[in-house]
């Protein structure tokens, strides 16, 4: 787990300093604390320096497991180093004091962007892991911490619901109802201020829960009465979207394929809602944050495919 972190750290601080400076040719800050730079998303040259962060995110994709780890690796790392790890649940106050992962701590997804440099400081040279119900919400947090310099990972299949045998509850492993708050930490420097700024202003301006989420029903009535409002991406495997998909979807699976086609996606977004769909929603919750932050409208199709179309509309599918 060390090396993966280094591995992983290295990456994302090139990402956050090195490309960014080529783009704009300006020094990396050596400010601590919370300044912030002033340049906004929508300025054409932040908008380059978050695309090339994403990119490289996406393109080191399959090195990470696509960003997932699971709860009997997450169990095993806690065993052998208790604070390896550093675990956000971003559950309901009442589900997180109910029962949460050891020396897990509770933060709000509204929260984030408001506590982003403690977040930073206190995962400095730890891996971040943020833990939701499902993974859907966990998913837009930790591709927006990588960008900005912060390692994170999303517990795969998330807290789940303790009545199947997905995720922390369903495997029964061991569960806390003492609320830990998070440790404050010298505060350490902001790889890049133009992406810092981006991330803190996505979770700063989210909408009500579920914020850019999308329920299969509600999708289903609006495809039907506003067909050229929207435009809809698979993100899965190739050969799982030719045996089913939506309607007029296209398909550049998770990874490298929508670093490469980044630009084909956001042309085809323009002036519509992209609606992103995964297996289960987690992985398009991470594309779904970095694409708002270059400007495109965008929403996760809730429960993903699986749950969130195919089971509701088995007969609504092309191939």
């Amino acid at each position: 787990m060390k090396q993966h972190s280094k591995l992983y750290y290295l990456l994302f601080l090139l990402v956050a300093t090195g490309l960014v400076l080529s783009a704009r040719g300006q020094e990396p800050t050596k400010t601590k604390g919370t300044a912030l730079n002033t340049v906004t998303a929508s300025e054409p040259d932040s908008v380059e320096i978050l695309k090339d962060a994403i990119v490289a995110y996406l393109n080191a994709a399959a090195d990470y497991n696509n960003y997932f780890i699971s709860a009997g690796t997450l169990k095993e790392t806690l065993r052998k180093n208790n604070g390896a790890d550093l675990v956000i649940d971003i559950r309901k106050q009442e589900d997180y004091l109910n029962g949460h992962i050891p020396d897990a701590i509770n933060l709000h997804l509204k929260e984030i962007g408001a506590k982003l440099d403690k977040i930073r400081a206190a995962a400095d040279g730890r891996t971040v892991v943020v833990v939701c119900l499902n993974g859907q919400g966990a998913g837009q947090i930790i591709s927006l911490l990588n960008i900005d310099g912060i390692k994170a990972l999303e517990l795969k299949d998330g807290m789940g619901t303790g009545k199947d045998s997905k995720g922390w509850l369903g495997a029964k492993f061991p569960m806390s109802t003492e609320p830990t708050p998070m440790t404050d930490m010298p505060p350490v420097a902001i790889p890049n201020k133009a992406i810092d700024q981006a991330v803190r202003n996505y979770f700063l301006k989210l909408p009500p829960p579920p914020p850019h989420i999308i329920d299969g029903k509600d999708l289903y009535d609006k495809l039907a009465a506003s067909p050229d409002a929207y435009v809809i991406l698979d993100i899965r495997k190739p050969q799982d979207f030719e045996n089913g998909h939506i309607k007029g979807a296209m398909n550049y699976q998770f990874g490298p394929a929508i670093a490469q086609n980044i630009d084909v996606i956001s042309e085809n977004a323009k002036g519509k809602t992209l609606i992103v769909y995964s297996y289960s929603g987690q992985a398009s919750g991470q594309v779904i944050s970095m694409l708002n932050t270059i400007g495109i409208k965008v929403e996760s199709l809730k429960g993903g495919f699986d749950a969130g179309w195919h089971k509701l509309f088995p007969k609504n599918m092309e191939k």
